[in-house]
């Protein structure tokens, strides 16, 4: 997947969902506190907030500079990993 079908992606309403889920692990990750009512309405929000900034991106696609294809699978792995050191469970 570009960068460009990503951002595609992301003004989906199935992307709004994914994006949702993802802020939400991370709020409660950071925030383990949190409310989890409070988590969901905060992961929600910021989920329309990056899907319509998606939207709002679109119409530049085709000005996205040639280093952002070329160092996009770079960028993805090293968010997956992060993400999965995250998330992995804990070691007993």
């Amino acid at each position: 997947m570009t960068f460009a079908e990503w951002v595609l992606w992301l003004t989906t309403s199935a992307a709004l969902g994914v994006v949702s889920s993802w802020i939400l692990t991370a709020i409660k990750l950071a925030f383990p506190a949190v409310k989890d009512t409070v988590a969901k309405i905060a992961s929600g929000l910021l989920a329309a907030v990056v899907c319509g900034l998606a939207i709002q991106v679109v119409p530049y696609l085709g000005q996205v500079p040639a280093w952002v294809e070329q160092f996009w699978p770079i960028i993805v792995w090293a968010a997956s990993q992060i993400w999965y050191e995250l998330t992995k469970p804990k070691e007993l």
